[in-house]
């Protein structure tokens, strides 16, 4: 049981000390000079971001793997260590994950690999630079389910077509720029949030349905957003 905490002015002087001024003040203006409610909106912040980056890091660690297995099966498992085709930065991050694996004192594995590469290189990998090289004869088919809406006067036996590289980067780039903030533990508050949990679990589908079921029935994502402020 959580013990309850007062608000008094002597302690939210101490937590604005402890966040500092500069942290603070974007939500001390959201509530209009109020800093009593400036924390509880730090704390919704926070609790959002929390639930939030749960549903990201389902993404994030889909999309990884399903680029992996796609990758693995043109080029083999270590497929990162033959890829001539790759520019910078993308060759100097994968050194760098071999280095920091070492360090660790742990076997150079192409799982381990995998995982220490940021989401930033996976997004990359779908960016427009390698569309030619990687995504037409390979990384599309790491996103099956990735069709466009067919419109209701289209022609009954009309198929939906696939989305186009672009339009799943954008949704992946959109993704880790939020991610980024949550992990920097910057404001997320003035986002549609509601709007970018559909668009998460939706851009999960399109690689795996039954992934993006699970993260939607596990995440605490919804009640946190539809609950008042305390």
């Amino acid at each position: 049981m959580s013990i309850p905490f007062s608000y008094q002015t002597d302690e939210i002087d101490a937590l604005e000390r402890s966040l500092s001024v500069e942290r603070l003040g974007g939500y001390v203006r959201s509530a209009q000079g109020d800093r009593g409610l400036a924390i509880r909106l730090y704390e919704r912040n926070t609790r959002l971001s929390e639930s939030m980056y749960g549903v990201v890091q389902g993404l994030e660690i889909c999309l990884r793997n399903a680029l992996h297995r796609v990758l693995s099966s043109a080029y083999g498992a270590d497929w990162y260590g033959h890829m001539t085709m790759l520019s910078y930065p993308l060759p100097q991050k994968i050194a760098a994950a071999q280095d920091s694996i070492i360090r660790q004192g742990k076997l150079l594995t192409p799982g381990r690999v995998v995982a220490e590469l940021s989401f930033g290189f996976w997004t990359a990998l779908v960016g427009p630079k390698y569309e030619k090289r990687l995504w037409v004869p390979h990384l599309h088919k790491a996103f099956p389910n990735a069709l466009r809406p067919v419109s209701a006067d289209a022609l009954p036996r009309k198929k939906p077509a696939m989305l186009d590289r672009s339009g799943i980067a954008s949704r992946l780039e959109g993704v880790r720029q939020l991610r980024n903030r949550i992990a920097h533990h910057e404001p997320i508050l003035h986002f549609k949030l509601d709007s970018q949990y559909r668009w998460i679990l939706e851009a999960t589908g399109w690689i795996c349905r039954v992934t993006a079921a699970w993260i939607g029935a596990t995440s605490s994502f919804q009640e946190r957003y539809a609950a008042p402020l305390r």
